[in-house]
């Protein structure tokens, strides 16, 4: 009876076996730094075998914890054991912005040096080096050549000046336009005149213009009559223009518009992939909760795994509380920007700028009604008021 005991103990531990070691491979990397993205790494089955029977392949990350190794690569992870790495090779960085003394072009010409050794040591690694090798040759070539990098691209130096007296002509020209509109602003201001819709009009004129006629800024505004990402990108782009062309007070206010516009579907595009994140933290939670019932139970040899059961627990249980807190958060972002949104537009209505306010005004509303029920947040500027603006359009039309 003993010994049919020991023997099946015994049978039960050589089929347990090589689960355990692949646990025990794969724990290491629950939680560790990784090293530096993107590199070639060398890899032999024992450290005697020659280097050019190595293999190489190009990885993103390489994680290391005691003897084990985890390379990540675009197409999936390999761990191994850390021995079998015989060799890496890190790609150098991109080249700076600004690129253009002989000490700053070195360290790419060291790297070039390096790569082709490391290619020709290890031939496994030549095809996959290639791509690299002609980026940093080319880079030198260049600079041999007499091209320098400005602001990020590769130009003749001798173009450099030019850019530069360019610009200081186009500024000088900003500023001559900017005091000759100062000027017509002012007198036009002094001889009583108003700006309406960026021109100057005088109160006879100003009084007799239609309230619900079609202006720059509702012009501008027009895509957000469908008030999704792509309608709110046009938009902006529009009120930026225009914005462009205004001063003062007038362009603050398209500014204050286009700001308004651009945090609002922001942070309604926050909280939505806050919603999907918390999905998936939720579902991690469960995984984790699952585990923890798991390890509760006694396995095959009777041993409950108290510890790492309450561990998985901990674990949902933080998953759980970051995910809501993280939610919560978003929410109340978009809340707060919505608020911002009614502010401006209860501000625009009293500029009788109708048509703006319209859109503006339903652009709330709809994000709004697509993310919160009516207790959660309601906008401040009324229904109604919309209702008696699309009247009045209709009826100036």
């Amino acid at each position: 009876m003993e010994f049919s005991t020991r023997h099946s103990i015994a049978r039960a531990r050589r089929l347990a076996a090589p689960l355990l070691a692949t646990l025990a491979s794969l724990a290491p990397f629950a939680a560790l730094p990784a090293a530096r993205a993107d590199g070639v790494a060398i890899l032999k089955n024992q450290p005697y075998h020659k280097d050019r029977l190595a293999k190489a392949v190009i990885y993103q990350k390489l994680i290391t914890s005691g003897p084990y190794l985890r390379i990540v690569t675009r197409s999936g992870n390999l761990d191994l054991g850390i021995s079998k790495l015989a060799a890496h090779l890190e790609f150098p960085p991109p080249p700076p912005p600004l690129l253009m003394e002989p000490q700053q072009i070195a360290p790419f010409r060291s790297s070039l040096a390096l790569m082709r050794t490391f290619a020709s040591r290890y031939p496994a690694s030549a095809p996959l080096l290639q791509p690299e090798i002609d980026v940093i040759a080319g880079y030198i070539d260049r600079f041999s050549h007499g091209d320098v990098r400005f602001e990020g691209k590769w130009i003749a130096r001798e173009q450099i000046p030019l850019i530069l007296a360019a610009r200081r002509h186009h500024a000088e020209q900003l500023r001559t336009g900017e005091i000759e509109q100062v000027v017509a602003d002012t007198t036009a201001r002094d001889n009583g005149m108003i700006r309406v819709d960026g021109e100057w009009l005088t109160r006879q004129q100003a009084e007799q213009r239609k309230p619900y006629a079609r202006t720059r800024i509702s012009d501008a505004l027009h895509p957000l009559i469908q008030p999704t990402l792509d309608g709110a990108r046009k938009s902006i782009a529009n009120l930026n223009r225009l914005a462009a062309t205004q001063t003062g007070a007038e362009k603050v206010r398209t500014q204050r518009l286009a700001t308004t516009i651009r945090n609002l579907f922001i942070a309604e595009y926050q909280l939505s992939r806050q919603m999907a994140d918390t999905t998936v933290m939720n579902q991690k939670a469960a995984e984790h909760e699952r585990h923890a019932n798991t390890w509760s139970e006694p396995n095959a040899f009777g041993t409950k795994r108290d510890n790492q059961a309450e561990k998985s627990l901990e674990t949902a249980r933080l998953l759980r509380t970051t995910a809501a807190r993280k939610l919560e958060q978003s929410r109340s972002n978009l809340i707060a920007k919505l608020k911002d949104a009614d502010l401006v537009t209860a501000d625009f209505n009293k500029l009788r700028e109708y048509r703006a306010t319209r859109s503006l005004a339903k652009t709330v509303r709809t994000i709004a009604e697509r993310q919160f029920s009516p207790d959660e947040f309601t906008p401040e500027f009324p229904t109604r008021e919309i209702a008696a603006i699309n009247r009045k359009i209709r009826s100036a039309n």
